[in-house]
């Protein structure tokens, strides 16, 4: 094995399991190398974002993108880290580029619907979201947001209904069977929503945070003190802070 599949190995490994600052030090060597691998890059810029070194992260893109212009992969991290920093217009106009360039590219259609979940401009969210769905409609996640962003709007029948419709597609999907869950408890279709996380429950056990979460969701339903009303106030929407805390958003591989 020579030296550059030597670091990248490495880093590759720390990347994936979530070592960033051990993965940086690993990229570092590889890049001396391949210092143009547009690949290494992007992970690297994420790693850096991972990190909050956000500017060194941004500054990573930008040299994609100088002798790149239209690498769309590069485009997308350089939005999702801005929208990590919270800038909204950079996010967005970084995801409209891409756009400009592919307007069939569903991640960023969906990355798109994040940013707008986010600064709950919630009617645009949904657009994004079915216009992601028109160009992969059997994209379990895709369908779960939507139902987050229908639970923001209180419109709980229908982000029961994309709930059931992401499982549909990947029955193992715990984000989606928690979302469910929590949307049959808001609905008081209590002992469907303790099935539901009960059965979840028992699947997370390798995520603490996710299965802290149901048991509180079931302790709730089990209090005679709780009602819907007070327990949707209770509590972020749905699934939004776990799913910004656990999951890199793409392009980051």
């Amino acid at each position: 094995m020579n030296d550059f599949k030597h670091w990248h190995k490495k880093a590759l490994r720390c990347y994936k399991d979530g070592r960033y600052k051990d993965a940086i030090s690993h990229f570092d060597e590889a890049l001396k190398y391949e210092p143009d691998n547009i690949e290494i890059l992007i992970k690297y810029s994420h790693c850096l974002a991972k990190t909050e070194r956000y500017d060194d992260a941004i500054r990573c893109c930008n040299r994609i993108l100088e002798k790149n212009f239209g690498n769309e992969n590069a485009l997308m991290c350089k939005g999702n880290i801005y929208l990590e920093m919270g800038n909204f217009e950079k996010s967005l106009s970084c995801y409209d580029a891409v756009l400009k360039l592919n307007e069939d590219n569903d991640m960023v259609w969906y990355n798109k619907g994040l940013l707008f979940c986010d600064f709950q401009r919630l009617h645009e969210a949904l657009d994004c979201f079915d216009r992601a769905l028109e160009i992969d409609p059997l994209n379990a996640m895709f369908w779960k947001e939507k139902g987050v962003c229908y639970g923001e709007m209180n419109q709980n029948e229908k982000a029961l209904e994309c709930f059931e419709k992401s499982l549909e597609i990947d029955g193992s999907y715990i984000d989606a069977a928690y979302n469910k869950g929590f949307a049959l408890m808001v609905l008081g279709r209590r002992e469907e929503a303790k099935s539901v996380l009960k059965d979840a429950g028992k699947r997370s056990k390798n995520v603490p945070e996710l299965r802290e979460m149901i048991e509180d969701v079931l302790s709730d339903i089990e209090s005679d003190e709780s009602d819907s009303n007070t327990i949707s106030g209770k509590r972020n929407v749905f699934y939004v802070d776990f799913r910004r805390k656990k999951t890199p958003r793409p392009p980051f591989p």
